[in-house]
């Protein structure tokens, strides 16, 4: 699946780019933010005043604000990628229909092949910023960051949950190679 992401056009990589990076960021913003929260309470209950207060207040509200900005910032490239990447996945198939024959275009009737090429392209578009985006963006840089802080914070708890993680990888794959095709639950 990932050769798909390379057969992409120059243009729509970038924009893929694009995308990841602000949805990167913004996953390190809301980090941030939890840090800062937990700096915040820390420096109200030993702080007398506002003053020992008044610069964490105000880098919490500065993250508050950098993280709206980027929610309002990602729909433009989320919105470029979909439609980039069903288009680009239409082109494809109608370069590749172009190659038919007239009788096997025929044989094959006209709408239910246009309908294939726009389920295939949805597909696309599914796979791409359904999956690759939010694994790349969101999911991994989350692990990495919360497994960071948890370290950082508490060192043996941190390497118990690293540990953990990396103990569970060899057994999701073992699960998932005994799962039956069709998967668990199904009545076959």
């Amino acid at each position: 699946m990932f050769s798909l992401i390379l057969q992409l056009p120059r243009r729509l990589k970038w924009w893929l780019l694009v995308l990841v990076a602000v949805v990167v960021v913004q996953v390190a913003i809301v980090a941030g933010i939890r840090v800062t929260w937990q700096r915040l309470i820390d420096a109200a209950v030993a702080g007398r005043g506002f003053g020992p207060v008044a610069a964490v207040f105000w880098l919490y509200a500065a993250l508050h604000v950098a993280n709206l900005a980027f929610i309002w910032i990602q729909p433009g490239p989320g919105a470029l990628v979909d439609t980039g990447l069903v288009q680009w996945a239409k082109v494809r198939a109608m370069e590749k229909m172009a190659r038919i024959d007239y009788l096997a275009w025929k044989q094959l009737g006209t709408g239910s092949l246009v309908q294939t090429v726009e389920t295939g392209a949805d597909g696309v578009r599914a796979v791409v910023a359904g999956f690759w985006v939010p694994l790349f963006g969101s999911i991994i840089p989350e692990l990495v960051m919360s497994l960071t802080l948890l370290y950082g914070y508490d060192r043996p708890t941190g390497l118990l949950a690293m540990g953990g993680f990396v103990a569970a990888l060899p057994i999701s794959r073992a699960v998932k190679s005994v799962a039956p095709p069709g998967g668990y639950g199904t009545t076959r």
